[in-house]
């Protein structure tokens, strides 16, 4: 049901029924009563516009209430109450939002981790390990004089594809499906293949290497490609803190001690020993000037 305006309710013929009465409706300020006279006057006027089978009046009382107030009850509202954050709030409420945003941003497309290595035994032999991470991939490059490798993995570190460069020769295989396509054929894959090129960023991209407990070990398998062979690399961790960690990474002959440090909240490589029988290479990390 609505109101019906002034004009409307002079007719009575269509105006009746549902439509609301006279007195609680649309009602012209010269014809709201002033007195107890013109109240009952107005009732009995607006008693006609109802075409109904009952109409009666609950309480006088209630009749006087609704006319006696002639503006709506105002609502008190305190200024300091309001439903807005307070303004020394903002401040860290914005921190919060660019944090977040670097962090969304980050996980998109990490900065690369690069870094330079002197060999212990003969410091002017220098080997520069480069480690870019995506949100779906992550490639390593590891350059010797006059000696390239390349890695493609996806994001967990398994192999993709794989690219050696000596000199002018290049060799390279690749990974599609459980097949690995290397330049003298094809072998069948595992589920989980890693390169042996990458050992030193196995710990940095691996879940099961970097959640291993101090004392505990685990074994992943990875190619030696170009040369096809595949090794079982057994990972063993000996140290874990908050600031360093250490592994060592056993396969056929060899024995790789891989020290790592936390910077600038990033885990990064600082030493790597190989050690092949009476053989042993360390490289050492340059600090940056």
């Amino acid at each position: 049901s609505h109101a019906v305006g002034d004009a409307d309710r002079l007719d009575f013929a269509n105006y009746g029924r549902t439509r609301i009465t006279l007195f609680v409706g649309l009602v012209r300020d010269d014809v709201v009563a002033q007195s107890v006279q013109d109240l009952f006057g107005l009732i009995y006027r607006a008693l006609n516009l109802l075409k109904t089978h009952y109409v009666g009046v609950e309480s006088a009382h209630n009749l006087v209430q609704s006319f006696a107030s002639n503006r709506p009850k105002a609502v008190y509202i305190p200024r300091n109450n309001v439903h807005w954050p307070k303004v020394h709030y903002l401040p860290a409420m914005l921190r919060g939002f660019i944090l977040l945003l670097a962090a969304v941003l980050a996980s998109g497309c990490s900065a690369p981790q690069i870094g330079r290595f002197a060999l212990e035994q003969n410091p002017s032999q220098i080997m520069t390990m480069e480690l870019y991470r995506s949100r779906s991939s992550s490639s390593f490059v590891q350059s010797y004089p006059g000696l390239v490798n390349r890695v493609e993995m996806d994001r967990r570190g398994n192999l993709l594809g794989h690219e050696l460069t000596a000199g002018s020769q290049v060799l390279s295989s690749r990974r599609e499906g459980f097949v690995l396509i290397l330049p003298e054929g094809q072998i069948p894959s595992p589920d989980s293949l890693y390169h042996l090129s990458a050992l030193a960023v196995m710990p940095l991209l691996l879940p099961k290497i970097q959640s291993l407990p101090l004392g505990l070990s685990t074994q992943v398998s990875a190619s030696t490609a170009p040369s096809g062979d595949l090794v079982s690399v057994e990972w063993l961790c000996t140290a874990r803190s908050k600031r360093e960690r250490r592994y060592l990474a056993r396969y056929e002959v060899t024995t790789a001690d891989l020290r790592y440090a936390k910077q600038r909240g990033r885990w990064a490589l600082q030493s790597a020993e190989y050690r092949d029988r009476e053989y042993v290479q360390r490289w050492n990390r340059i600090p940056r000037r």
